[in-house]
């Protein structure tokens, strides 16, 4: 019986050294630690480990068969073959920068796709030859099929609303009072904006964007050039 326990345990012994202790160092083409780097055995995903902030690593497998694996983002993955001659030793393995990177990607602003269906666009242009808009912003909204404005103040009257409840945005900042009398009949209302520094100008006859706030009684957005010459 004592003979058999010794023999037990010369077994457990014999397993456990069994392990392999694989140790090394993953660097870049020059040189530099890599942190974080997957390292994995290919058939055995769930035995791996990860580089240290010194790109060091130490992994322990029952054997040294098979293939280990090291991944990276930004770099190609290697597959090292493991031997007997990596056991115990210290080893370095190189990454190599992959050369199949992200392509430029360029963003431009564009007008809304929704600009083609329940926005107007008005230029400058737009508004200097609109007979009636006398070569005023608000007043060049007055032509158009959505417009009710039925005297002649600048005051935008959309889809048979109250001008108080048709808001102005310039620049993303609602203007509430964007109309001035030039006539003590109050009579030749125009506007406080400047044809000349208007870039673009969108008018929303209804359901405005939602940055803007919910709403159903039009809305009028004006933006100017963003650089601005000097003598205006």
């Amino acid at each position: 019986m004592k003979w058999k326990l010794i023999i037990f345990f010369c077994l457990i012994l014999s397993q456990s050294f069994a392990q392999v202790q694989l140790k090394g160092k993953v660097v870049d083409k020059k040189g530099q630690p890599i942190f974080a780097v997957n390292i994995y055995k290919k058939t055995q995903s769930e035995l791996g480990t990860s580089t240290n902030f010194d790109g060091n690593f130490n992994l322990q497998l029952k054997e040294s068969t098979g293939i280990l694996v090291f991944s990276f983002i930004g770099y190609q993955t290697k597959e090292v073959k493991l031997s007997s001659d990596l056991t115990n030793k210290s080893m370095t393995i190189v990454l190599k920068e992959d050369s199949q990177t992200l392509r430029e990607v360029i963003i431009k602003a564009k007008d809304p796709i929704s600009q083609k269906f329940s926005v107007t666009k008005i230029k400058k242009l737009d508004i200097y030859f609109n007979p009636v808009a006398q070569a005023d912003g608000l007043k060049a909204i007055t032509l158009m099929p959505a417009s009710t404005t039925i005297d002649e103040t600048a005051n935008p009257s959309l889809r048979g609303t109250s001008p108080d409840r048709t808001r102005v945005i310039l620049n993303g900042v609602p203007v509430y009072t964007p109309v001035r009398s030039s006539q003590l009949n109050n009579q030749g209302f125009f506007s406080l904006f400047s044809t000349e520094v208007i870039d673009k100008e969108y008018v929303y006859a209804s359901n405005p964007p939602l940055t803007y706030g919910n709403s159903s009684a039009g809305l009028v957005e004006i933006q100017t050039l963003k650089r601005l010459p000097e003598n205006q």
